[in-house]
């Protein structure tokens, strides 16, 4: 019985686990995922909760907007009073009368 030979040795199709590509493919995708978690860093305990702290009493000096003290009176103004709004004049109803002639060129 004949044997066929490849044309090319680059025609020949390789077994990965025999060229040991497959050992470096499977070392990659072991070691790879172990070094990334190596650089993430080890964990680290939560902090204690901070004390509770009482809210700070707001200035008894006012302050204007500049942070300035503020002095003197405010403007005096006039009282406006208050008027009552007038009831809405509607126009009275009324009636239309509409004749439509028979629509021409829209139906055949």
């Amino acid at each position: 019985m004949m044997s066929v030979r490849p044309v090319h040795r680059s025609l020949r199709r390789r077994d990965p686990a025999r060229t040991g590509g497959f050992r470096r493919w499977v070392a990659g995708l072991t070691v790879v995922p172990l070094v990334v978690s190596l650089l993430v860093g080890a964990p680290v305990e939560a902090a204690a909760p901070a004390p509770a702290v009482k809210p700070v009493r707001p200035p008894v000096e006012k302050l204007d907007v500049h942070g300035g003290p503020v002095s003197g009176r405010a403007w005096a103004q006039r009282r406006v009073k208050d008027a009552p709004v007038p009831a809405p004049v509607w126009p009275a109803a009324g009636t239309a009368r509409v004749e439509v002639g028979p629509a021409r060129g829209l139906y055949k």
